[in-house]
């Protein structure tokens, strides 16, 4: 886009920030000597978000591939800087690993493509889940604010003590903090250092 990008990114160890500090320090480098320039390039920190289901995983990425259309700047498949069109064909693969994705839709290789693309080209009858997953794409909290909204929520100042709870009490705090809106479960795992399995019982 003209002042952003979109990156949907599987992080299994939980290395994100050192997964964007590596990709920044790297493209900064390389557009600072492509361009005989020297200084920062990037305006902001980056932000992230947890995908915790399919169905946020398959809106997420239309709402990617559809953000030049929304824009008014391309169509999906002539944007020059959308990795869709490495889902689509065949023989092209270049920045994304695109089999985990092309296998939600069908284990068929042709078949999934073509689901792929009936899914992301259905754009009128998606307005409205656009602006809600655009919504919960903005107002989701960074980890330091979940965490001051724990300590308001349930009246606590260390919120690593919920771990050494007993389960009765600690599900009663759990369920209390689950009531936060602009978190995932998966973030309040790794904020509260408690299972998430322990969190989705809860």
């Amino acid at each position: 886009m003209s002042n952003h990008i979109h990156l949907q990114i599987k992080d299994e160890q939980d290395k994100i920030s050192k997964i964007m500090q590596s990709l920044q320090v790297r493209y900064v480098n390389y557009f600072n000597k492509k361009y005989n320039r020297v200084g920062h390039l990037f305006q902001d920190k980056f932000q992230s978000r947890c995908v915790e289901n399919d169905s946020y995983n398959f809106n997420l990425l239309r709402y990617i591939h559809q953000n030049p259309v929304k824009a008014g700047i391309s169509k999906i498949d002539k944007y020059a800087w959308s990795s869709y069109l490495e889902y689509i064909e065949d023989n092209k693969e270049i920045l994304v690993d695109k089999k985990e994705i092309l296998n939600l839709f069908s284990k068929y290789k042709e078949e999934a493509i073509k689901k792929y693309i009936k899914f992301n080209n259905e754009i009128l009858n998606l307005e409205d889940s656009n602006e809600m997953l655009e919504y919960e794409i903005k107002n989701m909290l960074s980890d330091s604010e979940v965490i001051e909204w724990i300590k308001r929520k349930v009246k606590i100042d260390n919120i690593e003590e919920i771990q050494s709870y007993d389960k009765k009490k600690r599900n009663q705090y759990l369920r209390k903090i689950k009531e936060i809106n602009g978190c995932t479960q998966n973030q309040l795992s790794r904020i509260l250092g408690i299972n998430l399995r322990i969190i989705q019982r809860a």
